[in-house]
């Protein structure tokens, strides 16, 4: 038994067993690391007539700096009527800007045409971009 202990595929072994643990527990490498803020609140909806809908828009998510735009909020009014609610922004991420959200026309599929006034079509009903992410003073 003890020739079988000392063999260095067993010390092999262990060394790696030991190590992976230390790295898991001491080091946190592997483990599912959550932010400590949450995304954003969904947008409400309201339907007042037949045959409508109205869908809210779902929160951004959030990210180390702070949490997740509310998705926007949606109100259907009159008769076979439609209204949907775009999306939050997402908050800044740990390397880049936060994104914004998308407009309700994208997510439905629609075409992103240019508008008589210039701007275009998926510019309308969309959260913006989050901020920067947060930098560490080097003083």
């Amino acid at each position: 038994m003890s020739e079988f202990l000392l063999h260095p595929w067993t010390i092999a072994i262990g060394g790696a067993v030991a190590s992976g643990l230390i790295l898991y527990y001491i080091f946190g490498v592997g483990k599912n690391v959550r932010n400590a803020h949450n995304g954003g609140k969904g947008g409400d909806a309201k339907v007042s007539g037949n045959n409508s809908v109205a869908i809210g828009g779902i929160g951004g998510c959030s990210g180390p700096g702070g949490k997740g735009g509310d998705g926007g909020s949606a109100e259907a009014v009159g008769d076979n009527s439609f209204a949907m609610g775009g999306e939050g922004g997402e908050a800044g991420q740990v390397d880049r800007r936060g994104r914004g959200g998308r407009s309700p026309f994208e997510i439905l599929g629609r075409p992103n045409t240019r508008l008589p006034d210039g701007t275009y079509l998926w510019d309308y009903g969309k959260g913006g971009d989050g901020a920067d992410p947060v930098k560490k003073s080097v003083n």
